[in-house]
């Protein structure tokens, strides 16, 4: 995707995959235009979003120097970058609401540099509540799955395995193979609809939060069974 003369910003890349991007960009006269060089290592630098999580402060960097490269072609400003950056609205990523008195957290962690996003969402939320969440995961492929459900058994209070409706979906005994042994708590084998159907209301402890997690099709399943007003196809979003 490199052109050649056309800026390239990149953002925190491992220090291996920055070299190569460097060198590409030096062989085809690029300007490379660095998120850490432009704000450093520190959080406190970046750029506020109303998206939640260091990593979306990092995308946000990204965005706002993409943004700035633009300004010599569209009318941007850094007032409308920082409006556009706290208005953001991203469905499924650590995405909170409540619903008959319980409160939900949808995040689409579907890879393992996802499971590390959401391992430290998932230490603050600990932090913050002062109480271990319920987690519901279902994920595509043992490879997802294993780092997905390393980092689940660490927080979760209680957990339950979901089969998204995908033909690479992992079962529950896959899933359930791949818990660590440390986890004590109780796991249940369920559903998409028993938990989040017409039906479901009272199925959580209210006083927990309860956290979906895995892949991008349980998110668009779940979100079409909790919000049918927007209709069936959130159940096809796709997670690649």
């Amino acid at each position: 995707i490199i052109k050649p003369g056309v800026n390239v910003v990149i953002g925190r890349l491992p220090e291996e995959a920055e070299v190569v991007v460097r060198e590409r960009a030096r062989e085809l006269n690029c300007a490379v235009i660095s998120v850490r060089e432009a704000f450093g290592e520190a959080l406190a630098g970046y750029p506020a979003t109303n998206l939640e999580g260091d990593c979306q402060q990092w995308n946000a960097a990204t965005a706002t120097l993409v943004a700035r490269a633009l300004m010599t072609k569209w009318p941007l400003d850094e007032a409308t970058i920082k409006r556009g950056l706290l208005t953001a609205s991203w469905p499924a990523r650590w995405q909170r609401f409540e619903q008959d008195g319980q409160a939900y957290i949808l995040d689409a962690s579907h890879n393992p540099e996802g499971a590390q996003a959401l391992a430290y969402n998932l230490g603050k939320l600990h932090e913050v509540s002062g109480v271990k969440p319920i987690v519901v995961v279902g994920a595509l492929g043992v490879a997802r799955a294993g780092p997905l459900l390393e980092v689940v058994a660490q927080f979760a209070e209680e957990i339950h395995l979901v089969v998204p409706h995908q033909a690479r979906a992992c079962s529950h005994a896959e899933l359930r193979a791949l818990l660590p042994s440390t986890f004590t708590g109780r796991v249940h084998a369920s559903g998409v609809e028993e938990l989040f159907g017409a039906s479901a209301p009272g199925v959580f402890d209210r006083t927990r939060t309860v956290v979906i997690t895995g892949s991008i099709y349980l998110a668009g399943e779940v979100m079409a069974k909790m919000n049918p007003q927007r209709g069936s196809g959130e159940g096809h979003l796709q997670d690649f």
